[in-house]
């Protein structure tokens, strides 16, 4: 079975038991790392998703893998959060990291810059407010969501 298919009956297979659990599934991968096939999944929650969490996560999708029993090679289940530095898919996540702090890619440059780290001020009308701190001088800029290639939380330090 080809990567790309394992990934796809995988992805099904996850969704399936993070449903019934009340969890969803934001990826599955199947990666070849340091000599050993993975199958990496990343859950989630709308009531956050702990270690308690992906344990009963990962149970249901080991047992479900067991009995399905598709990939012929060894591998090891990988099943976590995102962690503290999530990337924001969707528009409702980015209305709802209004206030955090953020780190942006662009398409193309907003004040001469490739990417920034700031504080979330607002999202209005497709438009992200970020407050940075631009070579010790703070300012606020406005990026067009269009013009976002990659954006998560970030952690300021």
């Amino acid at each position: 079975m080809e990567k790309q298919e394992i990934i796809e009956k995988a992805k099904a297979l996850c969704t399936k038991c993070a449903d019934s659990l009340g969890f969803k599934i934001l990826d599955v991968d199947y990666v070849f790392e340091n000599g050993i096939n993975i199958l990496r999944v990343i859950g989630d929650s709308d009531n956050g998703f702990g270690i308690d969490e992906a344990t009963s996560l990962n149970e249901a999708i080991s047992l479900a893998l067991d009995n399905d029993d598709f990939i012929d090679d060894e591998y090891y289940l990988e099943v976590s959060s995102e962690g503290l530095e999530k990337e924001l898919r969707t528009l409702d996540d980015v209305k709802n990291s209004v206030g955090e702090y953020i780190y942006c890619e662009f398409k193309e440059k907003v004040s001469g810059l490739n990417e920034v780290y700031g504080d979330f001020l607002s999202f209005n009308d497709g438009i992200l407010e970020i407050r940075i701190n631009q070579k010790g001088r703070i300012k606020n800029i406005n990026v067009t969501m269009d013009n976002v290639s990659f954006i998560r939380l970030a952690i300021k330090f």
